[in-house]
C-alpha cells in the first residue's frame, strides 16, 4: 500500500516520537524508582536511630518491659523482618525473635541474609554522653514495589499523549510519590522520645498520596502514637521508682541511725556492768582469796571468764556490724602473698606445731584489702586451730579464675564437720564443736559477710574426720 510523504513523515515523526516518549517514559521512571529507594533507605535509618535514642533508658536502667514495647511497637512496620536490642556485652536483652533473648547475638552473614529475604540489616549504638549502653539492629524484608502494576500503565500512557502531556504527567507523578516521602523522611530524622511530633501531624503529610505512601504514614503515625504511651509509661515509671528510692533511702537511714545507737548501747552501757562485775570479782579474789575454800575460788574464776567471755562476744559483734557500713576501697590484691603472711605469723606464734603448708602462686583479685584480711584470717586461723590435733597436719591454699570470677579455697585435714548441719556454719555464734576449741563463733559470719560486700559468696564443703574446704568466690575485676 502507497503511502504519502506526509504520511510517512508522520509515521516515522509518530514511531520516533513513541521511541523517544517510552525512553524518556523508562528513564523517567527508572530515576523515580532510584530515588524512593534512597528515600526509603533514609527513612530505615531514621527508624533505626529512634529505635537507638528511645531505647537508651531502658538500657540503663535495665528495664525489660520497656525494652519489649519498644520492640513490639516497632515490629508493627511490616517492611521489619526482626529487631534485637542488645547490652554493651552483645546480650540479647529484648527481640522478636523470643528465642535469641538472653544469648549472645551473633549478625547473620550475607548469604543466611539474602536467604531469609533480608534487604537491609541497620546497626546503631545507644550511647549516653559518649559511654555504650548497647546495640540495636534492624532487619528489613523486601517490600512490594509500587511500581510494578503502574509500569504498563505508564508505559501505555507515554505511547498516547503528547510528549509535553507526558513530561508535565511525570513531573506531577515524580512530584506526588516524592513529596510525602521527603516530608516524612524529615520529620522522622528529627523524632526521638523526648520531642515526638503532635499526634495526625505525620498522616497529615500523606494527604492526597499514594495508597501506599498514606499506609506508611499511618503505620508511622501508630508508631509515634505508640511511642507517646511509651513516653508516658516512662515517665510514669520514673516517678514511681524515684519515690521508691527516695522511701527505700529512708528506710536504711533509719536503720544505720538505729545500728548506731545499738553499738554504742553495746560498747558502752553493756561493757560497764561486764567491767564491774570483772573489777569486783578480781578484787574479791585479791582481797579474800585467802580465806575461800577450792570450791569458793573456782566459782569466782567461772564468774570472770564468763564476764571475759561476753566481753569477747561483744567485741566481735560490734566488729561484725562495723563490717557492713565500712566504706570500701577497692584495689588489686596479691592473695598468695597475703595467705602466706598470715601462714607465717601463725607459724611464728606456735612453733611447735608441725604444720606442713602449701599456697599457690599469682592468686590475685580486685578488692577491699584490709576487709580481705579479716576474711583470710579467719579462714586461715579456722584451719590452723582445727588441724591442732593432726600429725602432720596440712593446709592448702589454691584457687583458680572461671567466668569472671576468683575461687580462693582453704583445705584442711582436721576435725572437718558433717554437711548436714552445713547451714549453720555462716551462723553468727553458731559453733559445730562445742567448746573443745576456742573462738566465738563469729569467723565464718565475718567471712560470709566479706563475701557478699564485694557482690560475691562462700561455700563449705567438709566431712568429720577428714578435712574441711572453705571457697572465698569473688569478682577477678570490678570497679569501685
Amino acid at each position: 500500500m502507497r503511502t504519502t510523504l506526509a504520511q510517512r513523515l508522520m509515521l516515522g515523526t509518530g514511531a520516533i516520537l513513541l521511541f523517544a516518549m517510552l525512553a524518556l517514559s523508562l528513564f523517567i521512571i527508572h530515576q523515580t524508582r532510584k530515588q524512593t529507594e534512597a528515600l526509603a533507605g533514609e527513612r530505615r535509618d531514621a527508624l533505626v536511630t529512634l529505635l537507638a535514642r528511645s531505647s537508651i533508658d531502658g538500657l540503663a536502667a535495665r528495664d525489660f518491659e520497656l525494652l519489649d514495647g519498644l520492640v513490639r511497637a516497632m515490629a508493627q512496620n511490616r517492611e521489619i523482618a526482626w529487631i534485637v536490642i542488645a547490652d554493651r556485652h552483645g546480650k540479647v536483652l529484648a527481640s522478636t525473635q523470643a528465642e535469641w533473648i538472653g544469648k549472645p547475638f551473633h549478625p547473620p552473614g550475607q548469604a543466611e541474609r539474602q536467604d531469609s529475604g533480608i534487604v537491609a540489616l541497620l546497626q546503631r549504638p545507644a550511647t549516653i554522653d559518649g559511654i555504650p549502653l548497647g546495640k540495636v539492629w534492624v532487619a528489613f524484608r523486601q517490600t512490594p514495589d509500587p511500581f510494578s502494576g503502574r509500569l504498563p500503565l505508564l508505559i501505555a500512557g507515554a505511547a498516547l499523549l503528547a510528549l509535553l502531556f507526558l513530561i508535565v504527567s511525570i513531573s506531577l507523578l515524580v512530584r506526588r510519590l516524592t513529596r510525602p516521602l521527603e516530608q516524612l523522611s524529615q520529620t522522622l530524622a528529627s523524632v526521638h522520645l523526648d520531642a515526638l511530633p503532635p499526634a495526625g501531624r505525620v498522616e497529615a503529610l500523606a494527604h492526597g498520596a499514594s495508597l501506599e505512601v498514606a499506609a506508611l504514614a499511618r503505620e508511622t503515625e501508630e508508631l509515634i502514637r505508640r511511642l507517646h504511651e511509651a513516653r508516658t509509661a516512662i515517665a510514669e515509671e520514673e516517678e514511681r521508682l524515684q519515690q521508691a528510692v527516695e522511701h527505700r533511702t529512708a528506710e536504711l537511714r533509719a536503720i544505720n541511725e538505729e545500728l548506731e545507737s545499738f553499738s554504742y548501747s553495746v560498747s558502752h552501757d553493756l561493757r560497764a556492768p561486764l567491767r564491774a562485775i570483772d573489777g569486783f570479782s578480781r578484787a574479791l579474789e585479791e582481797d579474800c582469796g585467802a580465806q575461800m575454800d577450792d570450791e569458793a575460788r573456782d566459782y569466782l574464776a567461772r564468774i570472770r571468764r564468763a564476764s571475759q567471755r561476753m566481753g569477747g562476744l561483744i567485741d566481735s559483734l560490734l566488729r561484725l556490724s562495723r563490717l557492713s557500713r565500712s566504706e570500701m576501697h577497692l584495689q588489686s590484691v596479691d592473695l598468695s602473698a597475703m595467705a602466706t603472711a598470715i601462714l607465717h605469723r601463725l607459724q611464728q606464734e606456735q612453733p611447735d606445731r608441725e604444720v606442713e603448708w602449701t599456697v599457690q602462686d599469682g592468686l590475685r583479685c580486685q578488692c577491699d584489702p584490709e576487709l580481705i584480711q579479716v576474711a583470710l584470717e579467719n579462714l586461715l586461723g579456722n584451719a590452723w586451730k582445727y588441724t591442732r590435733d593432726r600429725r602432720p597436719a596440712r593446709i592448702e591454699v589454691s584457687g583458680h579464675q572461671h567466668d569472671g570470677l576468683i575461687e580462693f579455697c582453704v583445705q584442711d585435714n582436721g576435725v572437718g564437720f558433717d554437711m548436714r548441719h552445713a547451714g549453720k556454719l555462716f551462723g553468727a555464734f553458731q559453733r559445730l564443736h562445742g567448746d573443745e576449741f576456742e573462738g566465738s563463733g563469729i569467723g565464718l559470719a565475718t567471712v560470709q559477710r566479706i563475701a557478699h560486700r564485694h557482690h560475691g559468696s562462700v561455700r563449705a564443703e567438709g566431712q568429720t574426720g577428714k578435712g574441711a574446704r572453705f571457697c572465698l568466690i569473688l569478682p577477678a575485676s570490678r570497679s569501685a
